[in-house]
Order: C-alpha cells, then sequence, then structure tokens
C-alpha cells in the first residue's frame, strides 16, 4: 500500500510539473509522466512511415514551432528555415548553449569540442579550426592530402577488385577505410591498411555509439547512468564509448612515449593534430598559464574528431555513390561536365569549383537528402539558459532546441 502510495505521489509530482512547464512552451502533443511523446512520435511514425513524415504532421497540427517531451526533458522543435535562421544566426549567443546531459556527456564530462560550453568550448573550438587550418582545410594543401589518400585506395583498382569477370567492390569498406585513414592522417599522421584489425574494432564501436545507445541514455542525467541502479544497462550499451576513449587514449601515450624516447620529433608547428596540443601545453606551461589543455582533455578533443567525421562522412559517401548508380542520367551529366573542365588529363580540383555548377548542384541536393534521411544535423542540442522572448511567447530556461527536416 505504501509503495502505491509513494508511486502515485511521484506521478503527481510528474505530472504537475509537466503542466507548468507547458504553460511557457510551443504547443505540442500532450505529454505522460516519465516516457513523455514517445507513444504518439511511434504511432506516427508508423503511420506516415517516417520520422520525417512523423514530424512534418506535428508542423501541421501544432505550428511551425512545437514541443516534443523526450521522456522528462522538453525539447522545443524548429521546423521553418525563418524562425531557424533568426534563432540560431542572429541570436546564436542566446541560442548557443548546448544541452549536455546523459550518454551524449557519459565520457565527455563537459569537455571537448561537440558539447562543452562558455570559455572552455570558444578555446578548444578556436585551436581545433586554427590547427586544421594550418593543416590545410579548405586550402589545397588538405586537397594533396585526400588525393594522395585516394590515389592509394585506387592504386591497381581494377586488378585488386577484379572477380567473376567485372570489378566488384564493397563500397562501405572502401569508404570507411578512406575516411578512416585521412582523419588519422590528421591526427597522428598514420593511415590504416585494408584489414587492419584494430581499425576493424574501432570502426565497430563507433557505429555501435549510434546504435546501442538509446534516448533513455541520451536523456537520463548523468549521475543516473552512473548510478547502481542504472549500471547493469550502461555497461553493454555504453561500452562502445569507453572503448574509442580507451583507443585515443592509447594512441596519445604511444605518442609522448614515441618523444621521450627521441622516435617522435616534434617540429615547430607540429605535424599533426597531437603534435599541435602538445606545442599548445608546452608553450601554456612556460609561460604560467592555467590551462585546460592537457592529456585527458586531448583524448576527449580526439574522441569528439572521431565521432564527428567517421560515421557520417563514410555513410553520406556510401549513400551518394549508391545514389548515383540509381541515376545513371546524372552521371552522364557529371562525367560529362568534368570531362570538359579537365580535358580528362587530370584530378578534378578545388580550383574548378566556378566551372561545375552541375557537380555543385549534385553535391549540394545529394548532402541535403542524406541530411533529411539523418533527422537531424549531426551535432549538438542547443539548450536555452535563460527566458528569452520567442515569438509571441516567453520561453522559460532549460529547454532543449533542435531543428526539424519537416518541409516548408
Amino acid at each position: 500500500m505504501l509503495l502505491i502510495l509513494i508511486l502515485i505521489a511521484i506521478l503527481t509530482g510528474l505530472t504537475l510539473r509537466i503542466w507548468r512547464a507547458r504553460q511557457k512552451l510551443p504547443n505540442g502533443p500532450i505529454p505522460l509522466p516519465i516516457i513523455g511523446n514517445f507513444l504518439q512520435i511511434g504511432y506516427y511514425c508508423w503511420k506516415n512511415g517516417s520520422i520525417v513524415a512523423a514530424f512534418n504532421e506535428f508542423k501541421k497540427q501544432y505550428g511551425k514551432v512545437f514541443t516534443l517531451w523526450m521522456g522528462p526533458c522538453a525539447t522545443v522543435h524548429i521546423a521553418d528555415y525563418e524562425v531557424a535562421h533568426e534563432t540560431h544566426i542572429k541570436r546564436a549567443n542566446t541560442f548557443g548553449h548546448r544541452y549536455a546531459d546523459g550518454g551524449i556527456n557519459y565520457i565527455r564530462e563537459n569537455r571537448g569540442i561537440i558539447v562543452s560550453n562558455g570559455d572552455f568550448w570558444q578555446e578548444h573550438r578556436r585551436f581545433a579550426l586554427t590547427t586544421l587550418r594550418n593543416f590545410g582545410l579548405g586550402r589545397n594543401i588538405m586537397e594533396e592530402k585526400i588525393m594522395e589518400e585516394y590515389r592509394y585506395r585506387f592504386a591497381d583498382f581494377k586488378k585488386s577488385h577484379w572477380k567473376n569477370g567485372g570489378i566488384q567492390v564493397n563500397a562501405v569498406n572502401l569508404f570507411d577505410y578512406l575516411v578512416g585513414s585521412i582523419i588519422n592522417q590528421l591526427l597522428v599522421s598514420e593511415r590504416f591498411e585494408y584489414g587492419d584489425p584494430e581499425f576493424e574494432k574501432l570502426k565497430h564501436n563507433l557505429t555501435m555509439t549510434l546504435e546501442s545507445a538509446s534516448l533513455l541514455e541520451g536523456f537520463s542525467p548523468l549521475w543516473l547512468l552512473k548510478s547502481r541502479v542504472m549500471k547493469w544497462r550502461t555497461k553493454t550499451t555504453l561500452a562502445p564509448f569507453d572503448y574509442i576513449f580507451a583507443v585515443v587514449e592509447k594512441t596519445i601515450q604511444k605518442r609522448v612515449k614515441a618523444i621521450e624516447s627521441g622516435e617522435h620529433t616534434v617540429s615547430e608547428e607540429g605535424e599533426d593534430f597531437v603534435d599541435a596540443f602538445l606545442i599548445k601545453m608546452e608553450k601554456d606551461k612556460k609561460e604560467g598559464i592555467e590551462s585546460s589543455f592537457d592529456l585527458e582533455t586531448l583524448a576527449v578533443d580526439l574522441y569528439d574528431l572521431w565521432q564527428a567525421g567517421q560515421e557520417t562522412t563514410s555513410t553520406t559517401l556510401t549513400w551518394a555513390c549508391a545514389c548515383l548508380l540509381n541515376h545513371p542520367e546524372v552521371v552522364r551529366k557529371l562525367s560529362s561536365e568534368l570531362l570538359e573542365v579537365t580535358g580528362g588529363t587530370r584530378p578534378v580540383s578545388l580550383t574548378d569549383k566556378t566551372k561545375t555548377p552541375y557537380l555543385n548542384a549534385t553535391i549540394n541536393i545529394m548532402g541535403n537528402i542524406a541530411l533529411e534521411y539523418n533527422l537531424e544535423p549531426v551535432g549538438p542540442i542547443p539548450e536555452v539558459k535563460t527566458i528569452t522572448p520567442f515569438g509571441l511567447m516567453k520561453r522559460p530556461p532549460n529547454y532543449n532546441i533542435r531543428f526539424v527536416p519537416a518541409n516548408n
């Protein structure tokens, strides 16, 4: 009897909390305590055939800005370009705080590049962008590194992939190694060879970070995930996160030992991201600056760069390849344009961008479609920390904002 009364009291408290919050939030379907709107989301996905169509249904019913409860957490969804531009471009400072809790923050603990906030985020984001820019991001140096890896992967391609009278290739495997090697070259100046067991295991765990964790991990408080109550589950579902972090820690220790033994010499600007980070650490130490740059933070930054770069890029390239195979007329037009620009004697280059409008349009369209089928932009969920005028209503603090690919 006492247990029933306690449960009733908890449910009543949660219901009142939701009711009060809904008074200051945009319209949306009525949530249930604990599970929020998961039932409605599941129903509309089943009814309409996809999550994209489900969000379009919510937009029709509740307007271009609506609220969905992911369990106990309120998330405000923007399904309109003008509103998204107003909130996240014109008023980026107000809406720039990143939501970081649960599985998102399991390894990071408010560090890294993706979900950190404030001065820490600005400092590490600036460092990452500056470092990658110095290594050629957006310049010919980066293009040369990518083309070097491309030439390496496609050397003797016909010979190595000729089977049963034709060329057979596993596009997923090809793009995984291509993207993974480019990332690793930037981070630690090393590439992966086909069949590398370490990369295969790393790739498997990167995939599992997207498949094993659920919304329960995503929206549960970090203290709850690390408690005895949830440890039985997180030990399994979040194991891939632990593995990836262990890999980057091992990579850092390998570099540190190589420097100490004289096997690796750090040049003035460094050969890769790890070198540049170690140079920054040493510089801050010499100048007596209280710095957030340490080996553990370096591990989190590398973890973020792997998480952000491998799966999204490889999956998009694989999907684009399959898409083009199903649209030979597009391939013919692309080939015609590229042959006209290059004469068939050299690879296409960034300097050709202004001369290849059809290629540019194809890349943009495929990117937009891939983004739509991924549901949302890959990245952190913004979180509003202050009471903010938004449309005709005042919005309460501590709610999350996310974009949805609903058609305008």
